[in-house]
């Protein structure tokens, strides 16, 4: 199994560590689950969050047209944009510990501009 896992849009890469893509993923729903539309999301969101704890991207990759159906990039560009501020502004995540939060938001917002871009 691989200890990093390479998120992958067009001809960009990410690569980041397995726990933090699941940080990403686990925040990326607790915030999906409070902003969602309607009740389809929650198909989706249950989906992501069950890929997530199967660790499914070790092995396949985080290929974002792959797990984000055109229809709710642009919902999960928002999704992710806002996970990035929540942890600035300490709402997300264990701020006793310093450090992880700069890199963090970094990845985030790369999602986000990345989903926005497949729009």
């Amino acid at each position: 199994m691989s200890v990093a896992v390479v998120l992958e849009h067009r001809d960009r890469t990410l690569t980041v560590a397995n726990k933090r893509l699941d940080s990403l993923v686990v925040f990326a729903c607790a915030v999906a689950r409070e902003r969602k539309i309607d009740a389809r999301l929650d198909v989706v969101l249950d989906r992501l969050a069950g890929d997530n704890e199967d660790n499914r991207w070790a092995w396949d990759g985080f290929n974002l047209e792959r797990v984000f159906a055109p229809e709710d990039r642009s919902f999960f560009a928002g999704v992710f944009a806002e996970v990035a501020q929540r942890v600035f502004r300490r709402e997300l995540g264990n701020h006793d510990v310093q450090g992880w939060q700069a890199s963090l938001i970094a990845d985030t917002y790369w999602i986000s501009r990345a989903l926005a871009d497949l729009k």
